[in-house]
């Protein structure tokens, strides 16, 4: 949490008007990363077991991003004697000037727990349908091989579209990406509760990379467009609160779902309403008042 909290602050601090664009780059690694995460640990379990898995993962960050961190990382660009690009003001959600909420302000606005809302429902099922894949493929009559091939081409996807709608964050409303994302949302659910019919695996992969792609430029662009950059790690930091804890849940409501109903598609189904409900408050203008 602290890790991804901190990467993406540090683009929304240092880029304001080419933001979209440097995220569409940064989300070419996150998308891929996500989609492509269980295919990668599944071979590094079968090669160190999951305790050297882990070990090697922690030493991993301990050693290699750590050094990048020291050597990279600086708080903003008026600290390392730089102007940020555009001038600071952000013309596009804000004519007038730079907004600079307070973290208490921000979550008093109906725009803040839009994003938020969308954001954790990601987080929680994706993690819910990573941690229970096979099973759930064992369902819908699949083999191990073919429950795991649904990450692949979710990479694939993920990937381009989180180099896409970053462009389009420079150039289109974020009402309008979030009105994408959970569109996404909903079609990724619903096709995953349904992996053993024909456009199951092929929907599945198109709705959850499309989300993919979304959440990762979604995450580094929507607060500092809505709230502005003074208070942006504490605004951010709530919403990754919301994302980690529905991480933390998705995979407790898939079980829970197969254990009392017998089936992971009820969780799937109630997941694929949930967007619907979240897109209610997305029907008027976000801009914060």
């Amino acid at each position: 949490g602290v890790l991804t909290l901190e990467s993406r602050t540090m683009i929304g601090r240092w880029i304001d008007a080419r933001r979209g664009r440097a995220t569409a780059v940064s989300g070419l690694f996150v998308a891929f990363g996500f989609a492509y995460a269980p295919v990668l640990f599944e071979a590094w379990i079968t090669r160190a077991g999951w305790r050297g898995a882990w070990i090697e993962m922690g030493l991993v960050v301990a050693l290699c991003m750590s050094a990048v961190a020291f050597v990279f990382f600086r708080e903003d660009p008026e600290s390392a004697g730089l102007v940020l690009d555009g001038g600071g003001v952000d013309t596009r959600a804000f004519p007038e000037a730079e907004v600079a909420m307070t973290r208490e302000q921000a979550l008093r606005t109906r725009a803040f727990w839009v994003l938020t809302l969308a954001l954790a429902l990601q987080g929680m099922v994706i993690t819910g349908i990573t941690f229970h894949v096979v099973d759930l493929g064992a369902e819908s009559g699949l083999t191990p091989r073919e429950a795991i091939g649904l990450f692949p081409p979710m990479a694939v996807v993920s990937t381009s579209a989180g180099f896409l709608v970053g462009w389009l964050a420079d150039r289109v409303s974020l009402r309008a990406l979030i009105v994408l994302f959970l569109g996404a949302e909903t079609l990724g659910y619903a096709a995953a509760a349904h992996l053993g019919q024909p456009a199951g695996l092929p929907l599945a992969a198109l709705g959850l990379g499309l989300a993919g792609g979304c959440f990762s430029v979604l995450t580094t662009v929507g607060p500092p467009r809505l709230f502005g950059r003074r208070h942006l790690a504490a605004i951010a930091g709530a919403t990754m609160t919301a994302v980690v804890a529905g991480s933390a849940l998705g995979p407790l409501a898939m079980a829970s779902s197969r254990d009392l109903l017998g089936s992971y598609a009820p969780a799937l189904h109630v997941a694929a309403a949930l967007p619907v409900l979240v897109g209610l408050g997305a029907l008027r203008p976000l801009r914060p008042r």
